[in-house]
């Protein structure tokens, strides 16, 4: 009987394409087509990277011990992408775990397997730990994008208010009880916010 890795390193080119075509599933079926050519250049960055991600560390997993810091830096690639285009978390990381069926389909065709079942076993837990990985950088990246997003709002704020079209700073902390309670009940949450009560120069003029 065949070692898993082995066998998985014969065949690993057929099995990065089939995972690639896996992740990009995840895209409308209208631009999978844009994705799915990658010719090395900066033409399709996002098909590239993940492409370029997904073989760099299936490359990395095949290996007798693999380097953690090289899997969690393709893992950050891929995560990175999956951040900026809001996808809820189980789905950013289910790109991973999905390899388990291009594995299972390859080792045991028709059932029955090729391999021994504790070295798929042990296998699939590796994957496992990236796709705990994957949760953990894509909840870093999208801190770091409301992170930047509030910093702009409050830098576009004081501009605001250094051209006089503004009286007032805006009060972060006001702002962000505001935020978290505008779902509640409409207007009367944000209005109950010390920031969106009239300034008393808006009272002198009677707004």
């Amino acid at each position: 009987m065949q070692r898993l890795k082995e066998f998985l390193q014969t065949h690993q080119k057929a099995l990065r394409d089939e995972w690639f075509k896996l992740a990009l599933s995840a895209y409308p079926e209208t631009g999978r087509p844009f994705f799915e050519k990658v010719t090395g250049g900066f033409d399709n960055p996002v098909g590239q990277t993940i492409y370029d991600s997904l073989t760099a560390l299936l490359a990395e997993l095949l290996q007798d011990a693999p380097d953690e810091e090289v899997i969690l830096a393709q893992v950050s690639n891929i995560m990175a992408i999956k951040a900026v285009q809001d996808v809820a978390p189980s789905k950013a990381a289910s790109v991973f775990p999905a390899f388990k069926q291009v594995v299972m389909r390859a080792v045991c065709p028709k059932g029955k397997c090729q391999v021994a079942t504790e070295e798929l076993i042990d296998f699939f837990d590796a994957l496992d730990t990236v796709t705990l990985y994957a949760f953990d950088v894509y909840l870093e990246r999208r801190v770091q994008i409301y992170e930047m997003r509030l910093a702009q709002i409050k830098a576009n704020n004081d501009i605001l208010v250094r051209a006089n079209l503004l009286d007032q700073a805006l009060d972060m902390e006001d702002f962000m009880r505001c935020a978290s309670t505008i779902g509640e009940d409409g207007g009367a949450a944000c209005s109950s916010c010390p920031s969106a009560r009239p300034s008393q120069s808006d009272e002198s003029k009677g707004v």
